[in-house]
């Protein structure tokens, strides 16, 4: 008789592998019974076709699944945010223009991205600390012990501004910005010679004195033409400055810190006869002001009048007093009134009057009192004509002083210009030394209006018959030398002299 070894197990016909079912519970813990059934139930819900029971976590990741991959990472955000597709805007027109990328070439070879670098290490203050030394091996390490600590001990410390930036790093800066700046100043000085309305070009007043001495010694190297080095942009520059250039620069730098500036100025060659709106309008005050010395000298002869008049009124004061001691005007006179023809009778009087004299010396000293009271109401007398001509005087005296003060306001016309252009190239004419008249500056409406009339002259276009033209027209029908007009590298009109042979 056999042992009872218990019951059999399930036995199914549906189940076709049920070896496999057992092989693959020994390999799990899934025929243990927990919570969500045991292995019964896991049987049932794999013969229903149902698989292993599911929780939330693991629906929502199938499901997630399940759905196509079609998405980016831009689109998903955008549907996320809102966006149902379609042009973007309120209108739905979309992008206008491509987005550009922000990208940093490198120049003169310092690698990839280098305003990227530079800029972090401007906003760290400095260059990043390095080792000084390597990790040595061998027989010197030994040797090298006390610099390896040194040089930790330095990296440890916390460093300053000064020495977080190393010697190479602060050469490398020194002359990344001592380029930029000479590529700046290059482009300003080629705008101020192709200019021919500007005489001079003045800096900013924040330069420091490294950035002035640069501007001074890059100034002087253009005049002289002894430039050397940059890089290809400033060797065209330079190259251009030289070809549209006609004056010699220089540098010139005025006023006092923190208000010191620099400017860039134009000068004459020798060869250049150089008028500037200052020179026309300077000569115009000067004849203005020669007029007003010549009115002050006819109000300086009325003034000397005046002072005859003061003179005639002193005396017209001073005859009352003078009539009631009219014999001792006669006696300190050295002469004899004819009225007094008694000898004795101008003795006893001339005696009376030193007897009063000398009897009281109070009334003496309130007769000298009212001498000087005469005189005083003398220099002011109360006389209608001495009035009005005193009045008239002063108006002159004021209109003076108003008509100088208003000589750089007043607008001179055409003509007046003209004659001044003329009397400059007159100069021009008999100064052998000169070959060429030109114009530079920033001339107004009226000066250019008179520089045109010239040229015109000049070219034979003009029919004006005026003084001031026939004036110029003489100087030009020279026997000794050629005028003709030409043209600077600028295109701007100047007039040329040669010597006749």
């Amino acid at each position: 008789m056999s042992k009872n070894l218990g019951p059999p197990p399930l036995m199914s016909p549906v189940m076709s592998d049920y070896n496999q079912f057992f092989r693959s519970a020994e390999n799990t813990n899934k025929h243990r019974i927990d919570e969500m059934g045991g292995p019964r139930d896991f049987l049932y819900r794999q013969f229903q076709g149902q698989g292993p029971r599911q929780n939330a976590i693991e629906k929502r990741l199938n499901q997630a699944l399940q759905q196509p991959v079609d998405l980016g990472k831009g689109e998903s955000m955008m549907k996320k945010m809102g966006w149902s597709g379609g042009g973007l805007g309120r209108s739905g027109e979309g992008i206008v223009e491509p987005i550009a990328p922000n990208a940093a070439y490198a120049t003169n070879k310092q690698g990839l991205g280098k305003a990227e670098i530079q800029e972090s290490f401007d906003n760290r203050g400095g260059a990043v600390s390095k080792p000084l030394f390597k990790q040595s091996y061998g027989p010197k390490a030994i040797d090298n012990q006390w610099l390896r600590k040194e040089s930790k001990a330095k990296q440890n410390q916390k460093l300053k501004r000064s020495q977080f930036t190393t010697k190479m790093h602060r050469k490398a800066n020194k002359k990344q910005l001592k380029e930029i700046l000479t590529t700046a100043v290059l482009e300003q000085i080629l705008d101020f010679v192709q200019n021919e309305r500007e005489i001079e070009l003045l800096l900013d007043k924040n330069l420091t004195n490294v950035e002035r001495k640069t501007v001074h010694n890059l100034v002087d190297e253009i005049s002289s033409n002894t430039y050397v080095g940059g890089n290809v942009t400033q060797m065209e520059l330079i190259e251009q400055i030289i070809e549209y250039n006609d004056y010699d620069l220089h540098t010139e730098s005025s006023g006092k810190p923190p208000n010191r500036q620099l400017g860039v100025y134009k000068d004459a060659k020798d060869f250049m006869f150089l008028v500037i709106p200052e020179d026309l309008r300077e000569d115009m005050e000067d004849n203005e002001k020669e007029k007003i010395y010549e009115t002050k000298d006819d109000s300086d002869q009325a003034d000397e009048n005046t002072n005859e008049d003061f003179k005639w009124v002193v005396k017209e004061v001073s005859s009352p007093f003078s009539e009631e001691n009219s014999i001792d005007r006669n006696i300190t006179n050295g002469g004899i009134n004819d009225d007094a023809t008694d000898n004795d009778e101008i003795k006893d009087e001339k005696t009376e009057v030193i007897n009063s004299f000398n009897e009281d010396s109070t009334h003496n000293t309130d007769q000298e009192i009212s001498y000087q009271s005469l005189f005083k109401k003398a220099e002011f007398p109360n006389n209608k004509k001495f009035k009005r001509k005193l009045a008239e005087e002063e108006l002159k005296l004021v209109f003076k002083d108003e008509l100088a003060k208003n000589v750089t306001n007043k607008t001179f016309t055409v003509m007046e210009v003209l004659e001044n252009v003329v009397e400059y190239f007159i100069d021009f004419a008999n100064d052998n030394s000169f070959s060429e008249f030109r114009f530079l500056g920033s001339f107004n409406d009226t000066e250019y209006e008179a520089v045109g009339i010239f040229f015109d002259v000049c070219s034979g276009e003009c029919s004006n018959d005026c003084d001031v033209v026939e004036k110029l027209r003489k100087a030009l029908n020279s026997s000794t030398h050629y005028y003709s007009l030409g043209a600077n590298s600028n295109g701007t009109t100047i007039l040329l002299k040669e010597r006749k042979r």
